[in-house]
């Protein structure tokens, strides 16, 4: 009868972990006093280092998280002051933008249109009004600050209000005193829309280095589209009073660039609205209805331009100029309420960050204080807790020194499952299992290549194949019973017990291993791969622990001979099974109704040693082209 046995694995070497340290420290504390004194002391220093270290270690644990709330407080009192500097920068930027450059932008405005009107009526009483918008715009310049910091190249007479007064002057005397003969209304629009275009910039330029998030860079944005509308409906209201004092516009040059002014001014309110809901709000309480309502009656009069229903009129052209100028000056009513609401916001921007700056001032000067209070709690609580620890782990020690005297004792005589199964029943008795199906293998022209081989590549050769099946046998429901030279023996049903279920896990691990072996080189015959002859049996066993001296955990039974048997008496690269096996596989199948389906070929009927005749299959892989029995 051919009988199996477990060798247990050897124990391994214990790793020099920090808990086995501090056991060969107690060890050794115990033999030094037996030995002397001096030897206790020796180890007594080796566990005071130990202790050190550990609150040490507490400490910068410790330390961690009080460096980084510290690190983080520092940063974000940082970004706050960084933040709070950089607002009250932008306050004077874009506040003196919008306090300053709104109302010289208007008066400008107002100061193009009353040039333009003046040069295409042609009527003198028209210029003492345009003297006096003349001194209204140089009262604007008095009392607005200029501060000309902005990146952008500007010309040079905005270096300061008294150059850019003398720039203005130089152009008013030239069209005063020539009557605006030398000058053309293109002249005009150009002179006055360069210059608000060069102030509008220095406003952009503010907006551009806010933080685009929140309500604020919104009404930043709808300002800047306001101001923008207010400059094409002012170009407006100067190309309108063109058309009024001619009595229509003669080339179409003039009719479009009047649509052009018209439309943006329109689009830029609308884009401006939807930017800021406070402008919405505001613009219903600011805008003069009826006012709106005359001048869209003479932009669609303008949009005709009819010459045979039109006459040069002054009067149109002034009443088309104030009504216009009206709604300019709504406009502009919108832009200082816009511009507070801007100022104000920036204010309470600037007092919350000032608030934060406090707050995370205060938040760091708790942990400075605090901080060294937690760390000398730590180091008191951690000597104290190494005090009483210490006695109690020395008992520990010498537990569970003696425990793992027994367990390697144990691990020696039985394997591991085995002992554990003594420890906690305190006894292992034989069973034995009705039906268990038992795998055989060996290596085709083992001793050939062996005797061909060094013993170091006989090694590594057994090494590689015994990893890949090793690795296939996780996968299945089946356990590694031992090994010896080639040989491989594998069982499933025992010792866990799997019902009927062992015939097929053993059939697919067989199967699995078949495929393997196809494309698993041998390491230093890298054109030749392993050829296997596989021998599969299924019947009982038993199975139990033999001997007393070297006790060993053994598997009998004439199943396992058989096995052995169809394993000798197969064919290199293929699985060789006997009826037994197979009438288990039909069984699975019938009983449980399982989706699963195996093919087998007849072999024949063999001349078992020690069994007689014999009729024995092959397992394959897919049907054979006769002789297929699928189970």
């Amino acid at each position: 009868m051919f009988q199996a046995r477990i060798y247990p694995v050897s124990a391994s070497p214990r790793c020099a972990t920090p808990s086995t340290e501090l056991e060969t420290v107690a060890v050794k504390r115990n033999i030094g006093c037996r030995l002397g004194l001096c030897i206790g002391l020796q180890q007594d220093t080796v566990l005071k280092k130990q202790q050190r270290r550990q609150v040490w270690i507490m400490v910068v644990m410790t330390l961690i998280p009080i460096i980084t709330l510290a690190i983080l407080a520092v940063v974000l009192m940082t970004n706050s002051s960084v933040y709070t500097v950089r607002l009250q920068w932008l306050r004077n930027e874009v506040g003196g933008s919008v306090e300053n450059a709104g109302q010289l932008i208007h008066r400008l405005q107002i100061e193009r249109g009353m040039t333009a009107f003046y040069l295409s009526s042609g009527n003198r009483e028209e210029l003492d009004k345009l003297l006096g918008i003349y001194e209204q715009t140089d009262s604007a310049i008095d009392n607005i600050s200029w501060v000309n910091d902005n990146p952008r190249e500007v010309p040079d007479f905005f270096e300061s209000k008294e150059r850019y007064r003398a720039h203005l002057v130089l152009f008013r005397e030239r069209f005063v005193s020539t009557g605006g003969s030398n000058t053309s209304i293109p002249d005009i629009m150009t002179f006055y829309t360069t210059d608000i275009d060069v102030i509008i910039g220095w406003l952009s330029e503010g907006i551009q280095l806010h933080d685009p998030a929140g309500g604020l860079w919104s009404k930043l944005i709808s300002y800047q589209l306001l101001l923008l509308a207010k400059e094409h409906t002012g170009k407006e209201r100067a190309i309108g009073s063109i058309f009024y004092s001619r009595g229509g516009f003669s080339q179409n040059d003039d009719f479009i660039w009047f649509m052009n002014e018209s439309v943006a001014g329109k689009r830029f309110l609308d884009i401006a609205l939807q930017f800021s809901s406070f402008l919405q709000q505001a613009l219903k309480e600011a805008i003069d209805n009826n006012v709106t309502s005359q001048i869209e009656n003479m932009r669609s009069e303008i949009h005709l331009n009819n010459h045979q229903l039109l006459e040069p009129s002054l009067a149109k052209g002034d009443r088309w100029f104030q009504n216009m100028t009206h709604f300019i000056n709504d406009l502009l009513q919108l832009q200082t309420k816009l511009g507070n609401s801007i100022i104000e916001e920036l204010n309470s921007d600037m007092k919350w960050s000032l608030s934060y700056v406090v707050a995370y001032a205060f938040l760091l000067f708790t942990v400075l204080i605090t901080g060294p209070l937690i760390i000398r709690g730590i180091i008191r609580q951690t000597h104290h807790i190494q005090h009483v620890g210490d006695s109690l782990h020395r008992k520990t020690l010498e537990l569970r020194e003696e425990k793992r005297k027994s367990d390697s004792l144990l691990h020696e005589m039985l394997p591991k499952v085995v002992a554990e199964q003594l420890k906690l029943t305190g006894q292992t008795p034989a069973e034995s299992y009705d039906e268990v199906t038992v795998f055989f293998s060996d290596v085709v022209n083992f001793t050939a290549m062996s005797a061909i081989s060094s013993p170091m590549q006989v090694i590594v050769m057994l090494n590689t194949l015994y990893q890949s099946l090793d690795a296939l046998i996780d996968r299945y429901d089946v356990y590694k019973v031992e090994t010896i030279g080639d040989a491989y023996m594998v069982v499933s049903g025992a010792p866990n017990r799997n019902g009927r279920r062992h015939a097929p896990e053993m059939a697919k691990l067989a199967l699995a291993i078949y495929r393997e072996m196809a494309t698993l080189h041998i390491p230093h015959l890298p054109d030749h791969t392993f050829q296997l002859r596989i021998g599969i049996h299924t019947g009982p066993c038993a199975a139990g622990v033999a001997g007393s001296t070297r006790p060993r955990y053994c598997l009998f039974g004439d199943t396992i001979n058989t096995a052995s048997r169809m394993e000798s008496t197969g064919e290199p690269g293929r699985i060789h099974i006997s009826q037994a096996t197979r009438e288990a596989l039909l069984r699975v199948n019938n009983d449980e109704g399982e989706d699963e389906e195996f093919y087998v070929t007849l072999r024949g009927t063999l001349d078992i040693k020690g069994k007689g005749a014999m009729t024995t299959y092959w397992l394959l892989e897919r049907p054979a082209v006769e002789n297929q029995q699928p189970t």
